[in-house]
């Protein structure tokens, strides 16, 4: 019923909240029912979502927003894209990508508490800010929570990564 509501009010895009299954079923069953609008979400960059919606050009200026975008611009990410690429044959999807900032985050704490005590490390985090291949990051002391860019790309038709629509140049 959603879908035809929506249809009904003749969108210039819709945002959706959803993610993994629910947002490849919304999409794909709205895109069989003819709404044919940009989509505006979290998960709509990854890979295999794309894949499983099975559209062309339906998601073809959509907006999709991740922390940890294939085209994110810059040496740093460009560097680890090829590498990635060259040991596994296929490109970093936003899960790889973010678990490689992550990781990255983490061992400067590391570095910054100069052991792997847990005591230590949460201690040298607060306040710890850290630049990688996604931008600046840095942990709130007071709640532990990570301030950090949220990435956003449009679906291009030509991929230079996929032979199918993926993302475009990612910016914030």
């Amino acid at each position: 019923p959603y879908i035809s509501q929506a249809i009904a009010t003749n969108p210039d895009v819709i945002f959706s909240p959803n993610w993994g299954n629910d947002l490849r079923l919304v999409t794909k069953q709205a895109i069989s029912l003819g709404l044919k609008v940009p989509w505006a979400t979290y998960f709509l960059g990854d890979v295999e979502n794309i894949k499983a919606i099975g559209a062309g050009d339906e998601l073809v200026g959509s907006v999709a927003c991740e922390g940890y975008q294939l085209t994110i611009p810059g040496e740093g990410n460009k560097k680890f894209r090829e590498g990635f690429h060259k040991k596994y044959n296929f490109y970093p999807t936003w899960t790889a990508g973010k678990a490689y900032v992550n990781v990255m985050f983490w061992a400067e704490a590391v570095k910054a508490a100069g052991k792997d005590d847990i005591e230590a490390v949460k201690k040298a985090w607060e306040g710890l800010e850290y630049n990688g291949i996604a931008g600046n990051m840095k942990m709130r002391a007071c709640d532990h929570q990570t301030i950090r860019p949220v990435w956003l790309a449009e679906i291009v038709k030509h991929s230079e990564f996929y032979d199918h629509p993926h993302v475009g140049e990612a910016f914030m």
